[in-house]
């Protein structure tokens, strides 16, 4: 008899990368601007790429929550690069619209759901305005293990 089995409670689901937005509910909040990030790590050999936070139709509108997913081999091949996140890179992108003056963020919840090591990590950052200026946002994390046991 072997014993307990680790089993993996997210098993059959992707690897993925969600970003969760809040546009802040006051007047001028909202933009027509995507928005761009981008992962810092403490890792030298960990290099990350900027990401456009656009879905069909109108994001970033006053006091609404809006989410953009994406497959985290499009984010970073390497695992083991979530693990040292330090710092998140913001910037606005393009105008995609009529109103494209300042976004202001209620908040912003980065979260990345790993299969392979049975984890989610998550980044949150409290609110902040998206001026045309990268903003360097400190990355405060949570890790949270799935790993749950079976006695098959």
């Amino acid at each position: 008899m072997i014993g307990p089995v680790p089993v993996c409670a997210i098993d059959g689901e992707d690897s993925k990368v969600t970003v969760r937005t809040t546009t802040a509910n006051v007047a001028g909040a909202d933009t027509d601007k995507q928005q761009l990030f981008k992962l810092v790590s403490s890792d030298a050999s960990c290099t990350f790429d900027w990401m456009v936070l656009d879905n069909p139709g109108n994001d970033f509108e006053q006091g609404d929550t809006n989410t953009f997913e994406f497959d985290m081999d499009a984010v970073h091949t390497s695992y083991h690069c979530f693990h040292s996140i330090t710092n998140v890179l913001w910037q606005d992108g393009t105008c995609m619209g009529s109103t494209c003056n300042d976004w202001i963020a209620q908040d912003v919840q980065i979260s990345v759901k790993s299969v392979n090591e049975c984890t989610t990590l998550t980044v949150n950052l409290d609110g902040f305005t998206s001026d045309n200026a990268q903003l360097n946002l400190d990355a405060p994390q949570t890790l949270a293990n799935h790993w749950i046991v079976s006695m098959d």
